[in-house]
């Protein structure tokens, strides 16, 4: 007897910024899923429907159909089909799913905006995150810790799967020295940083510990922004020669950034998941992070942790922690390196196709 045919949706959203946040998120996801596309439809009869701007269709192949997407959808439920399964990609999505799609999946990325003091971004937040659970039947989070906020903060009641993200191995990408730069940093002279430098990146803390450590040089990289703009109106009026800006690196000079740096910082004080801590622990950096939120799930016994961020004690933290890599260097690196090969796309994809075909079961 053979299998039904049966369609999948995923929806993207607006993908403004496709080589960075939840637009790399997408690109990926999108990517990886697309491969396994022909597999799905010889096996499981199942089809791949992915709804994008229009500028985007043909964007990952033709095993992969598309859908357009207009700005009415926001408003109107209209339907190009019947699908078996709808996956919003992320929680800031705000088009409705298609009018009949018989189960709806959401992936919910950080609930972050319970932990900023930003009280207009937290109401339109809290507001598009009750427009998804409202049409939502069943929810993804990435990582333990945004779990636990869904169902003990937020109240949802509806099943929570953990998928932890898919990370890309930035050890694959040739690596470029950033030109900007200076000549006098050269490789294991610097620790690095890299974010949006938001308020919640805590970036503030960094610039306190090393204005005890004149000895050390910081490389601080993200787009250029306000947030960016006022760190580097605060490390100019600190007077912290120590301290580089680098703004807007491409994949090339982030890899370079990571192979080469002495050690990677990440103080943040609310995160849904926590890329670049991963990032830099694929090329066996030693990382420092926050023991907020869930940092402590992804840097698990591998990393190091500031347990607050008083000067002096980052910097009891940071010295102990180099001198315990420094002893076993490549046994420290090698343990890094295996930590975050658990975070693969082909893992996250493989996660997710066994859940479609699991609800599309349980709701035929």
């Amino acid at each position: 007897m053979s299998l039904p045919s049966r369609s999948i949706g995923i929806c993207f959203g607006k993908m403004a910024s496709p080589h960075e946040g939840l637009g790399e998120y997408g690109m990926q996801f999108g990517e990886h899923l697309a491969r396994r596309a022909v597999e799905l439809r010889e096996r499981q009869r199942i089809r791949l429907h992915y709804r994008l701007p229009a500028q985007m269709h043909g964007s990952f192949g033709d095993a992969v159909g598309y859908l357009p997407q207009w700005p009415v959808q926001r408003h109107l439920a209209l339907s190009f089909g019947r699908y078996d399964l709808w996956h919003l990609l992320h929680q800031h999505n705000p088009f409705r799913p298609p009018w009949g799609v018989r189960h709806c999946l959401a992936t919910v990325h950080d609930l972050n905006h319970l932990y900023g003091s930003d009280e207009r971004f937290a109401l339109k937040a809290t507001r598009r995150l009750a427009r998804i659970a409202d049409r939502a039947d069943d929810f993804v989070a990435i990582s333990q810790h945004t779990r636990r906020d869904l169902i003990s903060v937020v109240g949802i009641a509806k099943p929570v799967y953990v998928i932890p993200n898919g990370v890309r191995d930035l050890t694959q990408v040739a690596p470029e020295r950033p030109a900007g730069l200076p000549a006098q940093i050269g490789p294991r002279r610097y620790f690095f940083h890299i974010s949006r430098m938001a308020p919640l990146k805590n970036v503030g803390a960094l610039l306190g510990m090393m204005a005890g450590l004149p000895d050390e040089h910081l490389v601080l990289a993200g787009p250029r922004s306000g947030d960016s703009e006022r760190i580097a109106a605060e490390v100019q009026a600190a007077g912290l020669s120590n301290i580089t800006m680098i703004y807007g690196v491409s994949t090339a000079e982030k890899a370079w950034l990571y192979q080469h740096a002495r050690a990677f910082f990440f103080p943040s004080l609310a995160e849904g998941f926590g890329l670049p801590p991963v990032e830099a622990m694929q090329f066996g950096v030693p990382v420092f992070l926050s023991d907020l939120t869930s940092l402590p799930e992804i840097g698990g016994e591998v990393a190091d942790y500031w347990r607050d961020f008083e000067p002096k004690s980052m910097q009891r933290v940071l010295m102990a922690g180099l001198q315990r890599f420094d002893a076993q260097p490549q046994a420290q690196a090698a343990r890094l390196r295996q930590w975050a090969a658990r975070f693969t796309w082909t893992a996250c994809i493989e996660q997710h196709i066994a859940l479609y075909l699991r609800l599309m079961e349980a709701n035929p």
